[in-house]
Parts: structure tokens; C-alpha cells; sequence
């Protein structure tokens, strides 16, 4: 299986230039905890946290934009990786969300979530599976 296959598309993403209140909107909107983040082109250049706002919440000045919050180039991952590939990055890289990229854009995301579900499927998925 691949990350394309597994992937939530559209991804969410947030401009560096926004304000943080944005990014924690959206969070909160969408009840994702981790949103990749873009410049004005659209290509990918960080990734906003919700360990990444906590980190900050206790620094003498707050941050107004996105930019001076998130963290740097995340790992990535392109639509065709291996999902077992895509699992141990995550282990290795304490990664939570691996961004899939075509071309430094971002197309979709890949959470712990989603490849827990594919690679440890319950009872009930697993039926699913079965029954088409």
C-alpha cells in the first residue's frame, strides 16, 4: 500500500505570513493537531504543532506570524512511498504527520492515525476488507 492510497487530500495548510491565531483556528477547526505550512507559492517550508504553540505560549514575546513558531523542513514523502516505509520514519523521526509532496507542493497529508488504521486494521475493518 501506498501513501496515496492512505493519505487525507486535500491537506489543510497554513501560510508562513499568517497570524498564529489563524494557524490555532484552524487547528482547532479541523481537530488536527499538526498542519504542514507554505509560502506564498504554496511550497512547503515548515510544519505548525500544536507542541510547536505550547513551546512558544511561555516565551517573553508572543509570536504574531506562523513563521515564528513553526518548525523547520519536515520530513516528507511523495504519493508512491510505502506505507511500512512511511511507519518507520515516524518511529525514527518522532514525526506525528508526514506531508506528501509532488514538487515541494503540498498534496496530501499521512498521520500516525492513518497508518496505524492501515497496517493494525481492527476486527471490524479487517471484515470490511474481507467482505469486498
Amino acid at each position: 500500500m501506498h501513501a496515496k492510497d492512505i493519505m487525507s487530500t486535500p491537506a489543510y495548510t497554513v501560510r508562513a505570513g499568517a497570524p498564529v491565531g489563524e494557524a490555532v483556528a484552524l487547528l482547532e477547526r479541523r481537530s488536527i493537531t499538526e498542519v504542514p505550512v507554505v509560502d506564498d507559492d504554496g511550497t512547503l517550508v515548515g510544519m505548525l504543532s500544536e507542541r510547536d504553540l505550547l513551546r512558544q505560549a511561555f516565551s517573553a514575546a508572543a509570536p504574531r506570524r506562523v513563521r515564528d513558531v513553526m518548525t523547520g523542513l519536515p520530513v516528507t514523502a511523495w504519493p508512491d512511498a510505502d506505507v511500512a516505509d512511511l511507519a518507520a520514519v515516524m518511529v525514527q523521526r518522532d514525526a506525528h504527520t508526514i506531508p506528501i509532496v509532488t514538487e515541494e507542493h503540498v498534496v496530501g497529508v499521512v498521520s500516525r492515525g492513518d497508518v496505524l488504521r492501515t497496517l493494525l486494521p481492527t476486527d471490524e475493518a479487517a471484515q470490511r476488507r474481507l467482505d469486498t
